[in-house]
């Protein structure tokens, strides 16, 4: 209970921190609330015969920078060339 009384305090004391905490609590709460819908749309949007819908990550929008920095997970999953030596 001193714990909770002491953290309680501290958001007295910071308005910077109390703010903070409940911004990403709200945050939080309504990314739960719309995960339904989140996870529909895409399932919609993957299976549209848009061209966007075909493109993933860095490259969905074309931009000039665009390749100029690696993306090392995706470079780490992508099938290597046998023949490239």
């Amino acid at each position: 209970m001193a714990e909770a009384a002491d953290a309680l305090a501290a958001l007295r004391d910071s308005p910077v921190r109390a703010f903070q905490l409940l911004y990403c609590g709200w945050l939080g709460l309504i990314t739960l609330y719309y995960t339904a819908n989140h996870v529909r749309f895409y399932k919609w949007f993957s299976s549209s015969k848009l061209s966007l819908a075909s493109k993933r990550g860095l490259g969905a929008h074309p931009c000039k920078l665009y390749g100029a920095a690696r993306d090392a997970r995706a470079e780490a999953s992508a099938p290597r060339d046998s023949r490239a030596t």
